[in-house]
């Protein structure tokens, strides 16, 4: 069966497949479509998801509802279960950062696929990999202060839209989706977007935030554990 070759020509591959491959895996690929509102949380169980445009921040919720704080997804990113089992995805909810346009690929026919070609296992492994380094990062994150947290996740969201200290473009975030990316009450985040637009390296506008100096934000970062990703090698 051939894979709907719209939905086909937007997904990028994380390494070299043959064409039967990605036929297989794509097979019965569905595209979905938010703009602010995420309707994929429900399929995280069911599948893999690939993010052919837009931003998308996955935050965990442990127990009690603390939120780790999230991973940002752009293009070419990926997310769900690549053990292709059927444990139990943790629970999440998702913030959509920049309209979203994702390819939803069903557990089934993955499995189908890495019966038929053991190729398919190639691409669950740099899935894998990728996936694996965005969430040990979030991990260590969370328990840094409440400024690196912030700081953090604005310029991994910057580094998605292609921003640099030339060209920045505006960050279409509110206080509150801040806070639940990063676990921090809104309060919280308040004093720290202050304090950042206080030393010019932000400006808070209704809508949106907008970086004004990359450099002295990501010194912020500096003597902080960034093993897994380090956001400001991207810019």
């Amino acid at each position: 069966m051939a894979a709907n070759k719209n939905i086909y020509d937007k997904i990028i591959w994380p390494c070299e497949l043959s064409g039967d491959v990605k036929q297989a895996i794509a097979a019965n690929a569905l595209c979905v479509e938010a703009c602010r509102e995420s309707p994929l949380e429900s399929r995280l169980n069911d599948g893999l998801i690939h993010i052919a445009s837009g931003i998308l921040t996955p935050c965990m919720l442990t127990q009690g509802v603390r939120t780790v704080t999230g991973v940002v997804l752009g293009k070419g990113c990926w997310l769900g279960n690549t053990g292709l089992n059927d444990s139990p995805h943790p629970h999440m909810q998702f913030e959509v950062v920049e309209s979203l346009t994702a390819i939803f690929i069903p557990k089934a026919d993955c499995q189908k696929a890495a019966k038929k070609y053991v190729e398919t296992y190639k691409w669950l492994w740099h899935v894998s990999v990728d996936i694996s380094a965005r969430w040990l990062q979030a991990q260590v994150i969370t328990g840094e202060s409440i400024m690196t947290r912030l700081v953090y996740i604005l310029l991994d969201i910057a580094a998605h839209q292609g921003s640099n200290q030339q060209c920045t473009f505006p960050i279409n975030l509110s206080q509150f989706q801040l806070s639940n990316m990063t676990g921090i009450s809104r309060s919280r985040v308040n004093e720290a977007l202050k304090e950042l637009e206080r030393t010019h390296q932000i400006k808070v506008n209704r809508s949106h935030i907008q970086i004004t100096d990359f450099d002295a934000l990501g010194k912020r970062l500096d003597g902080f554990d960034l093993t897994f990703r380090d956001p400001r090698k991207l810019f």
